[in-house]
């Protein structure tokens, strides 16, 4: 989305005229579904939607305003820091910290899709305080790996042994279509 609207889609939410600027691409996203007969999952923009960034009520606006074009819809939640930078994840305690206000926020979401993670503390941190059923997403090398090394299956792992709450499931994102995983 971010591509398509060049500035952060939750700014887009605050007016009129964005509202339907982001309408549009969701209705034309929903609307290829349609024509196949097939059921379309889409994010809501609130991946950088924290309390850095957004006021209160806005993570809610966001999945209500997605909920109009879909009834598969999902909130985002990324990491604080540079998603390709594995120094820059939060660790656990401070994950649940910092990510604690957005959890709160997303409380009555269908679900969450934690996205682009880099290393697996700071998802670790996040499940430890989201309500919401969550997909675990990272970012991964060509060798199947997280940025921080960790490889795919032990970071889930890690997830799967340590969590308060175990996400629902496992997605990747941001690695080279076409080459082998580990």
């Amino acid at each position: 989305m971010w591509e398509r609207v060049g500035v952060d889609p939750m700014e887009l939410l605050r007016t009129e005229e964005g509202r339907e600027r982001l309408g549009a691409i969701y209705g034309e996203y929903a609307a290829v579904a349609g024509r196949h007969g097939v059921p379309i999952v889409m994010c809501a923009p609130t991946w950088r939607a924290n309390r850095e960034r957004v006021g209160a009520g806005e993570n809610q606006r966001a999945v209500e305003f997605l909920a109009g074009f879909t009834p598969w819809h999902l909130a985002l939640m990324g990491p604080r820091g540079d998603c390709y930078t594995p120094e820059a994840a939060l660790g656990r305690e401070e994950a649940r910290r910092f990510h604690e206000w957005q959890a709160g926020e997303l409380r009555g979401a269908r679900g969450v899709l934690l996205s682009t993670f880099p290393a697996v503390s700071e998802a670790l941190g996040i499940l430890d305080v989201l309500e919401a059923p969550a997909v675990v997403s990272f970012v991964l090398t060509e060798e199947g790996r997280l940025l921080d090394g960790t490889p795919l299956e032990r970071a889930m792992e890690e997830i799967d042994d340590g969590a308060e709450r175990r996400p629902v499931g496992y997605w990747v994102n941001c690695t080279h279509a076409g080459r082998a995983l580990g």
